[in-house]
């Protein structure tokens, strides 16, 4: 198949970055082999003319982001702020992610398309160094999620309910990543099939004429 129809991302794999912690239940960061070489943005230079990457992803965030309205005009756009790297730890945790790419990297089934390492560089070893890396480029897969987080009665923040209904406003409901009151710990869009599957189930029960009755 020729590149340009390639998904590029086709192996991935989720690990725990520090299985001591309590707060973690499962995987919180993901790794995936791209078969492109990623370089930085263009406004930084070239990147690597041939490649491959093993990208590092943090599944379980500590730090938040906030979108707040910029006026009372609807079609102003709104203040997003995602803080990325706001909570310490959350560098920690891609700090041993790098670590763990760079042990893939390494493997010797690799071996044979193993060349040298473009980004950071071998020369980026220690935590400060690696933790500076990270902070100069910040981005993500653009899985956003719980902008407008569901919840119970009970649940001041909750901005939708159980049944992913608009609190305080009739007839809207919201069925995609933005409910979820956290991060899964993978790639959101499974978790996006599911909710617009719920959120048919719902629509079909309350226009059904049973339900009328």
């Amino acid at each position: 198949m020729p590149p340009s129809h390639n998904n590029h991302g086709e192996a991935e794999g989720l690990i725990r970055g520090d299985p001591r912690d309590p707060a973690c239940a499962g995987p919180d960061l993901q790794l995936q082999l791209l078969d492109i070489p990623l370089g930085p943005r263009p406004a930084d230079g070239p990147g690597p003319g041939e490649g491959y990457t093993i990208l590092v992803g943090l599944m379980a965030p500590y730090s938040r982001g906030t979108v707040r309205l910029d006026g009372p005009d609807p079609s102003t756009p709104p203040l997003i702020d995602p803080r990325y790297y706001a909570d310490h730890h959350d560098v920690d945790l891609m700090v041993t992610g790098l670590r763990a790419a760079r042990a893939v990297g390494e493997a010797p089934a690799l071996g044979l398309w193993r060349g040298e390492e473009a980004l950071p560089g071998p020369e980026t070893a220690d935590d400060e160094r690696l933790g500076a890396y990270l902070r100069q480029d910040p981005h993500t897969y653009g899985h956003y999620a719980g902008t407008c987080a569901l919840g119970t009665d009970t649940d001041a923040g909750a901005v939708v309910d159980t049944e992913l209904r608009v609190r305080g406003v009739d007839g809207l409901r919201v069925a995609d990543a933005s409910v979820m009151p956290t991060v899964v710990s993978a790639s959101t869009g499974a978790t996006v099939f599911a909710l617009g599957e719920r959120a048919a189930d719902l629509l079909r029960r309350d226009t059904s004429p049973a339900h009328d009755g």
